[in-house]
């Protein structure tokens, strides 16, 4: 959690636009980005039309329950048995 008070004040107001705006929560798979880079994606999200978002939001829920299967059945192949 990024503890710099105007980066939380940031992603709590373009958060709570967001799900005004769409009627549902912001979802990114955030591995690798940091909040300014969160809070940049929510900002330009917000120009989406709605069926666009959806889409979005269908893709990064895709990548991050990939992310979390791969991490419960381990590496292509499997491992090593020994």
């Amino acid at each position: 959690v990024d503890e710099r008070p105007a980066v939380m004040a940031g992603l709590a107001t373009a958060s709570k636009a967001y799900l005004d705006h769409f009627g549902f929560g912001f979802v990114m798979f955030i591995n690798g980005f940091g909040a300014d880079d969160v809070l940049a994606a929510m900002r330009d999200r917000m120009h989406n039309d709605y069926e666009t978002e959806r889409k979005v939001v269908r893709n990064e829920l895709a990548r991050i329950n990939r992310t979390r299967l791969e991490r419960m059945l381990g590496p292509e192949g499997g491992y090593n048995n020994w």
